[in-house]
């Protein structure tokens, strides 16, 4: 195989690896398993916390973690909350 032949194999085989990550996943850092996401979900909002009450402004506290169907079922962490979640109210 030719040299120009192996550099447009290895060029076509990286792009096919950033598909993975079309739909933004590529800044998110990802975890194996809901085990290790909720592990540094925890350590993540201890040192956060502890940074607030020193004085440090926090505006992104992560509050859970969710499985990502775009990069082959790995986990992310959000700050956001849970949009499918139910919510009840009391009737006034």
């Amino acid at each position: 195989m030719s040299y120009q032949a192996q550099r447009y194999t290895q060029k076509k085989a990286k792009k096919s690896q950033k598909k993975a990550f079309v739909h933004g996943c590529s800044d998110k850092f990802r975890y194996r398993s809901k085990e290790m996401a909720t592990e540094h979900l925890v350590a993540i909002r201890y040192h956060a916390l502890a940074g607030v009450q020193q004085g440090a402004l926090n505006t992104r506290i992560p509050i859970r973690a969710y499985q990502c169907d775009n990069c082959g079922g790995g986990w992310h962490l959000t700050s956001r909350e849970d949009r499918y979640a139910i919510k009840f109210e009391l009737a006034a």
